[in-house]
């Protein structure tokens, strides 16, 4: 995973846990001692039943807060009976980008300077 992108985490749950059932989902990241927790909104969770995958969408200012190195995920999920779950801890790298912050999008993008024009023929070329 890279800092400032918005990358999707994979989680496959291999028990007989009923993922029809799952009320709230957790994720936390610990990266340098420092720990991340987020309570996700459904529109940034998809749950495969079929395939038994939660699907976790990390945003860029998320990505941002991590330093580069090593960092370890877990997901924990909480059952409409209220029980609790939380899968193994997984290791991710946190890799480094080249330009720090979130790309945004612009209502009016500056689209930059103008291209070089191309080069006036000659009117009389030498010989």
């Amino acid at each position: 995973m890279f800092r400032g992108t918005t990358p999707t985490l994979y989680f496959h749950v291999t028990d007989d846990t009923d993922l029809n059932e799952i009320k709230e989902v957790w994720i936390t990241l610990c990266n340098r001692e420092i720990s991340y927790n987020w309570k996700l909104t459904t529109d940034r969770v998809k749950i495969d039943v079929e395939k038994k995958m939660i699907y976790i969408e990390l945003t860029q200012e998320e990505t941002l807060a991590f330093q580069i190195g090593m960092a370890v995920a877990q997901v924990r999920v909480l059952m409409n009976d209220d029980k609790a779950y939380a899968s193994i801890n997984i290791p991710l790298h946190i890799g480094n980008i080249l330009k720090d912050g979130a790309i945004a999008v612009e209502a009016n993008p500056d689209p930059g300077p103008d291209p070089i024009p191309d080069p006036e023929p000659d009117p009389d070329p030498a010989p």
